[in-house]
């Protein structure tokens, strides 16, 4: 390779050599007076990775990118990360011009003078790093983008991964990083980034003409980045971690394109966790089919597990409107991907599989952990037993006692025992539960056995029931539980709603005690040596919930139903009604409770469509800070007969 030295008119392609296969620094810098530009050469034989001085070659070492950048040296290496992706892209670039001599001439021209900005750009991060007392070479740096796009096939190739993908990336690290230099008072560091953020915006702009000018004219820019791409290439490599929308506005992409990046989400890399919404668990373990309007609502309800996911997880779930999305991307919502179909993902590299709840069933589907045993952990008797357990071993004289716990019959005489047993110790009125039911569903309240004989006596040709006194409620409560192998640990106390049949409306999001009256609160938090009451609640049931579960080896989400009922002794605690050992929506609103203003109370509620519109009208949201400060937001799709949302006020 002969050495150019700028000073007289070379072809292009013996410019693009030099940049690839230079072996210093300056070479790499080399700016010739002209260019010659032929339409066709002979080809040459490439590198398989670019020459380079002995201290920038690739390296399989891996530094971490800096975190805080008061330190000077700190800053440097940040520099060095930054030098190393310019001289990649011109590296990248003179590569696309060597092997695509017949490209039009046009794109070789803008492709030749995005080069010598880039230039530019390696020379100021050099210049910089070196002030900042950094050394060219002390990074080990990594050849990502190298080994992402060489394979590159055509011209549209390359524009798609170079221009369209970590170019328009470089607009929200260009951002994200400047703040972060100017929080540190690096002022030079910053004038460095603007710079190369307003090249950046015109190197994008020619990527996006060629692009539009390849593509097929009737199919969606989007959707023609997003099927161009194959991983560890993705679309989610197009945004960093602020969203640019100005820049890539001024850039030319429209607001269809724009939205629909901001709201995509795909695993860079880490296997991703996929979470399912499996609410008709419990009729799994009864043996039976759920009904159409139970898959419905299953169907409807599944975008409520986004807020258990992660930034890179997968939400097997059809997916939300875009104007949804973007709504919750206000508060930094997670916005996993979502997949309509468990199929979709037969050629993805999994993480964990994570259900509402599992079974045998759903463990043959998914491929989540089993065991024969965990049936019995979801029939309302395992619950029953459970709080046998906690009172006979925290006896507490303001809960309900051991002579109210649940009975489990197997037929109609011990419904009849079960009965006249709770009739002597004074109860009136009962509820029969199904052993294995969702909640609110296969359950009966009356006085009389009578008025439910026919309901009890079908129900029992299929499965066991419970038999328990029935309270007046003045509060419902649930704790929710995370339970591990050897500590169970209590996420959070809180309070919900039920209609009269007890079916689920929806949760408090915030304190458990807040909006209680006063007589309420003093009975809940006690006095003296009585006090913190409730969080001692929670960790008792904890410690006896927690350990039953690991018993049989379970372990994951558990959620307790509770409730403050009115006795003719004053206000007792019932310290678990049910036990769930799954997601509940006790967790959701959990979750969901971090988006609200410290400063607001929120609610989190289901409501059948044309009710919840009937209610509130069109929803809006006012954010504030990132969190929900006044409003409603809708969290599922309107398309079905019911949604789930937030509400918000002052």
């Amino acid at each position: 390779m002969a050495v150019l030295t700028g000073a007289y008119m070379i072809t292009v392609q013996d410019f693009a050599e030099q940049l690839l296969c230079g072996q210093t620094l300056a070479d790499k810098l080399i700016k010739p007076s002209g260019l010659q530009y032929q339409s066709v050469v002979q080809g040459k034989v490439l590198p398989k990775v670019p020459s380079r001085p002995s201290h920038l070659q690739f390296s399989p070492e891996r530094l971490p990118f800096p975190k805080h950048f008061a330190d000077d040296h700190a800053r440097a290496q940040a520099l060095h990360f930054f030098a190393n992706h310019e001289l990649l892209a011109i590296e990248l670039m003179a590569l696309c011009l060597l092997k695509f001599p017949d490209s039009p001439i046009p794109f070789q021209k803008g492709l030749v003078h995005t080069i010598t900005e880039e230039q530019e750009h390696l020379r100021l991060y050099l210049d910089r790093l070196q002030e900042l007392g950094g050394e060219v070479g002390e990074v080990p740096v990594n050849g990502f983008f190298w080994d992402c796009l060489s394979g590159m096939t055509d011209p549209m190739d390359f524009m798609v991964g170079m221009s369209m993908t970590f170019e328009q990336a470089n607009l929200d690290h260009c951002i994200h990083y400047g703040k972060l230099f100017g929080a540190v008072g690096d002022t030079k560091t910053v004038g460095i980034l603007d710079q190369v953020y307003k090249d950046e915006i015109r190197h994008l702009r020619h990527g996006l003409h060629w692009f539009r000018k390849w593509k097929a004219p009737e199919e969606s820019d989007f959707f023609v980045h997003e099927k161009s791409l194959s991983l560890p290439m993705s679309v989610m490599r197009a945004k960093g971690l602020t969203f640019d929308r100005k820049g890539r506005e001024r850039a030319g992409f429209d607001t269809d394109y724009i939205n629909q990046l901001e709201v995509y989400s795909l695993s860079k890399g880490r296997p991703s966790d996929v979470y399912v919404f499996t609410p008709n668990v419990d009729l799994d373990h009864a043996n039976q089919q759920p009904k159409k309007i139970a898959l419905t609502m299953e169907r409807a309800l599944a975008p409520l597990m986004m807020v258990l996911c992660k930034k890179d997880d997968i939400l097997l779930s059809e997916p939300l409107p875009q104007e949804t999305l973007l709504a919750l991307k206000q508060v930094q919502f997670p916005l996993p991907q979502q997949v309509s179909t468990w199929e979709d993902l037969s050629d993805r590299f999994l993480g964990t599989v994570r259900t509402w709840g599992t079974s045998q069933k759903i463990s043959e589907r998914f491929g989540t952990d089993w065991k024969a045993e965990w049936t019995s952990i979801f029939g309302k008797s395992w619950g029953a037993s459970c709080l046998q357990k906690l009172l006979g071993q925290y006896p507490e004289a303001y809960w309900t006692d051991d002579t109210t716990v649940g009975r489990l019959c197997t037929d109609w005489s011990d419904v009849e025992r079960a009965v006249q047993y709770f009739e002597t110790v004074g109860y009136t009125r009962f509820i029969a539960k199904t052993n294995f039911s969702t909640a609110g569903r296969g359950a009966k309240r009356f006085d009389d056995l009578g008025e439910v004989q026919g309901w009890l006596e079908r129900a029992l040709r299929h499965q066991e029931v419970v038999v328990e006194p029935c309270f007046e409620r003045v509060v419902d409560f649930s704790i929710q539980l995370d339970v591990q192998s050897n500590r169970t640990k209590v996420l959070a106390i809180g309070r919900f709603e039920t209609d009269n049949q007890g079916q689920y409306l929806g949760h408090h999001l915030g304190a458990m005690h807040a909006g209680l009256d006063r007589d309420l609160l003093r009975f809940l938090h006690g006095e003296g040596k009585d006090s913190k009451r409730l969080r001692r609640l929670g960790n008792q049931v904890a410690d006896v919930v927690g350990k039953s579960l690991q018993g049989v080896g379970y372990t994951g989400p558990a959620g307790i139903d509770a409730m403050i009922v009115r006795t003719s002794s004053g206000y007792k605690i019932r310290p678990i009604v049910e036990v769930n050992p799954r997601y509940t929506m006790g967790r959701i609103a959990y979750e969901l409770s971090k988006y609200v203003h410290p400063k607001s109370k929120g609610w989190f509620g289901i409501l059948p469509t044309k009710m919840f519109f009937a209610q509130y009208g069109e929803p809006t949201m006012r954010v504030e800070g990132e969190k929900w400060r006044e409003g409603v937001q809708l969290l599922t799709d309107v398309e079905y007969p019911v949604v789930g949302f937030v509400r918000v006020q002052l």
